[in-house]
Formats: C-alpha cells, structure tokens, sequence
C-alpha cells in the first residue's frame, strides 16, 4: 500500500484494518509522519520515506510482496503504480495491482484517452485537444477559442494548470504544464468559467431517496463498523462546589489564618514545623 496525504488517511487506515483482520501481511509507504495510519497497529511494515518509484522499488525487492494497492494514496500512489507497471517493474516481480488496474488508471488520469472514453459511451464533453508540445496548444486554442484551461496529464493536484486569456499566456502556462507532466502532455479545453454549477450533495441525497437509501446507509454499507461504534458521550456541565474557609489557630503565637485552599504561606510554614496533623487539629472551623 502507498499511502500519501493528511485527506487520505481515512481510506488509508480503513484499507490497512481490513487488510489486517483478512490476515495480510501489510507493508506501508507513508511520508507523513502524522498520520495514524502509520501507526504499528494498522501495517506489520512500516517505511516513512518519500513515495518515489526508486523507493518503492527497493521497499518491493527486499519486502518480496505479490500485491500492491496504490487506489488509496492519491495522484502519487497511482502515478507510481504507473511508472512501475510501464517499466516492467511489477510483473517481473510478481506483483500484482489491486483494485484499479493499470488499463482503468490510465484511461482516468491520460487526458486523451479519458475523453475517448466518454465519447465511445456518448457522454458529452467540453470541446478539447490534446497536445504534446506549445505549438499544437496554440492551434488548438485557435480553432476552439478563448479563454483556455490547460490540464496537464499525471501532476499533483492539476499542477502546472492554468487560464489563458490569449495566445500570449497560452504559451506560457503550456510550457509549464508540458514541462510538468511526466508524460509531457497537456488537455487543451475550453474555459467555462461561468456555467452553471451542480451541487452534487444535494443530486446524489435526491437520487439515494428515489431508491429509498440514505447517506447514513451508504456509509454502513461502506463502513460496516461505524453503525456499532458507540454514541458520542455529551459533555455534562459539571458545577464546582465553592471551597469553604478554613480558619486555623496557631496556640502557641495565637496567629489566626483563614484559607480556601491550603495554600497559605504562614499554615505552610506551620506544617514545616510542627508537622500537618498537628496544625490540622488547630482547625477551629
């Protein structure tokens, strides 16, 4: 398992729990040190060292396992689990990649072959190209118009993206986003800033209620022990009880002290010397 960031972690240590009570031999690449999923208790193997393919290379030689799962660890575990099966790496060890296969992680991240792919089911798209270099991109945007989004294909986050307005920082951006892309390819597509926005939450509520689900249903389903996990206590608001005053009378000087706490510097001194069973039987009230 390639783990990778703080808004993973959740899938990431539900992963490892179940791994575990399957009986499976977990081994995690994990470079945040935070994360619970790090925790002894969730992986038998633990490496915090920076997810790279050469790392995660070394960690496969001298660990020898027959599984990789890199679905729950973002853009790196997937960019990775690419970089390893492309090279040969993965099948000449014997390992295989669980859940998304390779075929299903290239036609989601490689901007061309994810557009053909809602073509061949007839799924509407925004007019876009692919290019592979800034001149292409510039024509391109000529024949679709501007504004321009530029989506490189594989980056953290769309990293290396951005809005052009006109050919000028077109060229710019496109140059960033070639240079970003491990695959040195970028999705030239028309800007709808401006469209109407669907708020998914409330579709997916809507849609759950015409076949009689709810969220809270969804979530057993894909978390069957959160429904046993027991309730959040409420906080009681506890009230504290006023301290009463103490008074002490020291026999031998006739000194009153009166205090709350104990904390009285002459009853203090008292204690030191006659010793604090002797000054509390000088408590009068």
């Amino acid at each position: 398992m390639i783990g990778q960031a703080a808004e993973f972690d959740y899938a990431g240590a539900q992963a490892c729990r179940i791994l575990k009570e399957a009986g499976v031999n977990v081994v995690l690449v994990n470079s945040n040190p935070a994360t619970i999923m790090t925790d002894k208790a969730l992986a038998d193997e633990i490496y915090l060292e920076p997810p790279t393919a050469e790392t995660i290379k070394r960690i496969i030689l001298k660990e020898k396992p027959d599984s990789l799962l890199a679905g729950l660890g973002g853009q790196t575990g997937l960019t990775i689990a690419m970089q390893l099966s492309k090279d040969n790496f993965l099948k000449e060890n014997n390992v295989r990649l669980l859940g998304t296969d390779a075929e299903a992680i290239d036609r989601a991240e490689d901007r061309k072959l994810f557009k053909d792919t809602m073509n061949e089911i007839g799924q509407p798209t925004i007019p876009s190209e692919i290019a592979n270099d800034v001149a292409t991109a510039l024509e391109i945007a000529e024949k679709i118009g501007y504004p321009i989004i530029v989506r490189p294909a594989f980056t953290l986050g769309g990293a290396g993206g951005g809005v052009a307005q006109n050919a000028k920082e077109l060229e710019v951006i496109a140059k960033t986003g070639l240079d970003m892309s491990p695959i040195s390819q970028v999705l030239i597509e028309r800007y709808i800033f401006g469209w109407k926005e669907i708020e998914f939450e409330t579709n997916l509520r809507a849609l759950l209620a015409e076949y009689g689900y709810s969220l809270p249903k969804v979530i057993n389903l894909l978390d069957p022990h959160a429904s046993r996990r027991a309730p959040a206590v409420e906080a009681k608001v506890r009230t504290r009880k006023p301290r009463q005053v103490k008074v002490y009378k020291n026999p031998h000087s006739g000194e009153v002290v009166e205090t709350k706490g104990g904390n009285h510097r002459a009853l203090k001194e008292w204690k030191a010397k006659y010793g604090s069973d002797t000054v509390e039987s000088w408590l009068t009230k």
